[in-house]
C-alpha cells in the first residue's frame, strides 16, 4: 500500500494555502495532533493515526516517504511530506532532516493550532521539539519508540554522543511511549535514567485490521505452497532484517530438509546479494515478495504451522526487548510462534503457552523441535492458543488511556 498524498500537500505548498487549510482545522471541534513519522505507509504509522482519529483527534501526519510497502494505501488524514529517505543511509537522513525545517516553517500556522506533537524516533522528536520552540510551549510532546536502534546501544564515542543527545531531548518531552516494557526497563530506565511518565502500547492489531481478518478475504488468492513435501512450514512475514537471523535459519534449513521456510515482506537491513545467495543455497527456503497487510494475513498464516519471531539482529539489546507485530498477528490467527527463551517475547510465549521459546544453542534446539515434535503435541498448543481471548492481541483500552494521558487536565474537564 503507498499513502496517497492529497492535492497540494507537498513541499511546494505556500503559506497562504497552509493558512487556509489551518483555518479549516480550527473550525472543527476536535483537537489537532501533529504526528511526526518516519514513513507514511508503515503499518505502525497507519495504526497509530487511525487510533488517534477514533479518540477525538484531527490528525495531520508529517513524514518522510520510503516507498517500501503499502503502495496503494490512501490516507483519510492529511499528509505533509518531508521528502524521500532509504533505510541505513544516515547521512542522507540528516540532510533530509535539515530539509524538513523549511517545511515545518511553511506550516507554522497549522502547527500553532495543534495540541499534541507526537514523534516516532529521535529524528522526528528533534523536529517536534523545534516545532514547539516556534509555536509555543503549551503543546504536549510525546516520544514513541518501537525499536531501540543499535546506534544508542553500542560502545564508542558515537553511541555515547547519541545517548547524550537523546537525554537532552527526553528532558523536553511530556510522555514516553514504548511498544514493550522491556525498552523502558532495560534502556530508558537502566541506561538513560529517564524518570518521566511512560506509557506502553504493544504492537497489537488495530481493531479495523482484526475485523478484516474475520471477514471473507477479498484479496487475490496467494500461490499455493508445496505443502505435501514437508512435515512443517515456518512463516516469516513483515520486515526482513538481521543477517544473524538468516544465518541461523539457513543452518536449521540445511539440517531439516523436511521443513519449509516461507518468507514474505520487505528487505530492510539485509543485503540483496546476500539474500539472493541465501535463497539459492537453501531450496527449502522460499521468498515470494511483499504482501497486503491486513488483507493477505489470513491466507499467509493459514499456510504455515509456526510463525518465526526469532530476531537476532541485535541479540543483546533490541532483539531481546521487543514484542514484534508478527507475534500478535500469528497468535490472533491461531498459529504458534517461535522465539528465544530469555527474550521478552519468549517469556510472553511461555507464560501464555502459545508457542515455543528455544534455548541456546538455538540451532540445535530448533532442529530438535522440528524433528521430535509430534502432531498431537503441536495440536495441543494450537488448542491452547485458541482459548486465549482475542483481546490479548488486539489494541483496546491502552490506546484510550494514551489519548487521555495526552490531553491537558483543563481540556479533559471540559
Amino acid at each position: 500500500m503507498c499513502a496517497g498524498v492529497f492535492p497540494g500537500l507537498n513541499e511546494s505548498e505556500t503559506s497562504a494555502e497552509d493558512r487556509a487549510s489551518a483555518s479549516t482545522f480550527s473550525e472543527r471541534p476536535k483537537r489537532v495532533l501533529a504526528y511526526f513519522a518516519p514513513d507514511f505507509t508503515e503499518v505502525s504509522t497507519i495504526t497509530r493515526a487511525r487510533s488517534f482519529r477514533e479518540h477525538g483527534f484531527d490528525v495531520v501526519v508529517f513524514a518522510f516517504r520510503r516507498a517500501r510497502y503499502n503502495q496503494n494505501f490512501n490516507a483519510p488524514w492529511r499528509e505533509v511530506e518531508f521528502g524521500h529517505t532509504t533505510d541505513g543511509r544516515y547521512l542522507d537522513r540528516v540532510i533530509k532532516l535539515i530539509g524538513a525545517l523549511p517545511v515545518l516553517w511553511r506550516h507554522r500556522s497549522l502547527l500553532r493550532r495543534t495540541k499534541v506533537l507526537y514523534a516516532r524516533n529521535i529524528d522526528q522528536l528533534l523536529l517536534a521539539v523545534l516545532t514547539r520552540l516556534f509555536t509555543g510551549s503549551s503543546r504536549v510532546v510525546v516520544y514513541e519508540v518501537l525499536d531501540v536502534s543499535g546506534v544508542f546501544t553500542r560502545g564508542g564515542w558515537m553511541s555515547a554522543a547519541m545517548r547524550w543527545a537523546e537525554r537532552q531531548l527526553l528532558r523536553r518531552i511530556n510522555l514516553l511511549v514504548v511498544s514493550s516494557s522491556g525498552f523502558h526497563e532495560n534502556y530508558f530506565d537502566a541506561i538513560q535514567r529517564y524518570e518521566g511518565p511512560v506509557h506502553v502500547i504493544e504492537n497489537r492489531l488495530h481493531r479495523e485490521d482484526a475485523a478484516v481478518l474475520t471477514r471473507q478475504n477479498e484479496s487475490a488468492a496467494l500461490p499455493r505452497l508445496p505443502r505435501d513435501r514437508y512435515k512443517w512450514v515456518v512463516g516469516y512475514f513483515g520486515l526482513i532484517r538481521g543477517r544473524a537471523t538468516f544465518d541461523l535459519m539457513a543452518r536449521v534449513a540445511q539440517r531439516c530438509p523436511e521443513v519449509l521456510f516461507y518468507l514474505r515482506g520487505v528487505l530492510t537491513t539485509i543485503d540483496s546479494d546476500y539474500f539472493r545467495t541465501f535463497l539459492l543455497s537453501n531450496p527449502n527456503i522460499i521468498y515470494r515478495g511483499d504482501y497486503v497487510n491486513p488483507g493477505d494475513l489470513r491466507q499467509l498464516y493459514g499456510a504455515i504451522d509456526f510463525g518465526w519471531a526469532i530476531d537476532l539482529e541485535r541479540e543483546d539489546t533490541n532483539s531481546r526487548w521487543l514484542l514484534p507485530c508478527r507475534f500478535f498477528e500469528s497468535s490472533l490467527l491461531g498459529v504458534p510462534s517461535l522465539s528465544v527463551h530469555d527474550f521478552e517475547l519468549g517469556r510472553r510465549i511461555e507464560s501464555l503457552g502459545v508457542g515455543w521459546a528455544v534455548r541456546a544453542c538455538y540451532e540445535d534446539s530448533l532442529v530438535h523441535l522440528f524433528k521430535e515434535l509430534t502432531s498431537a503435541e503441536y495440536d495441543r498448543v494450537v488448542a491452547r492458543l485458541r482459548t486465549i481471548p482475542a483481546t490479548n492481541f488486539i489494541a483496546g483500552e491502552d490506546v484510550a488511556r494514551l489519548c487521555s494521558a495526552m490531553t491537558p487536565p483543563r481540556e479533559a474537564a471540559q
